[in-house]
């Protein structure tokens, strides 16, 4: 990853500062004990687009350190993009993400129907967490399928 360094914070065993160069560009918390469905590693950055820092939840340390490189204008080489998916802030299963035409980063929505009408109100945000909703599963099945079949 070039000249990013993801270096353990010395006071917080699962606090990790991204540096690149000289500068400070965010930080990594490692919330794997949790076995939360999001993601374990969230990443959070001075630039990030949402109001509170937060970059995203994803399912390794250097998917999370890419992440706020990229807020910085630093693009990390990565050999292939993970598929974005999505799950409630309070945790929960996690859904494929519905597509959305001119939508904001914020706008995120499960492409279930079970997701979004049994959890109406409920705020979802984008994870590189594997899919855990049956009915999504099953939905991506049937789609692979249908490609593979045209």
């Amino acid at each position: 990853m070039s000249d990013l360094r993801v270096t353990p914070d010395e006071y917080n065993h699962a606090k990790y500062d991204v540096e690149h160069g000289d500068d400070h560009l965010g930080v990594i918390f490692d919330e794997t004990p949790a076995g939360l469905s999001r993601g374990g590693w969230a990443a959070w950055s001075p630039k990030a687009k949402r109001r509170d820092g937060i970059v995203g939840f994803f399912a390794t340390k250097e998917d999370a350190a890419a992440a706020i490189a990229k807020t910085h204008g630093i693009d990390m080489a990565a050999p292939e993009e993970p598929q974005k998916n999505c799950v409630s802030i309070l945790g929960g299963k996690v859904h494929g993400l519905t597509p959305l035409l001119n939508a904001n980063e914020d706008d995120v929505f499960p492409r279930c129907r079970t997701g979004a009408s049994s959890h109406q109100g409920t705020r979802y945000i984008t994870t590189t967490a594997a899919l855990t909703c049956s009915n999504c599963l099953a939905q991506e099945e049937y789609r692979r399928r249908a490609r593979s079949a045209a």
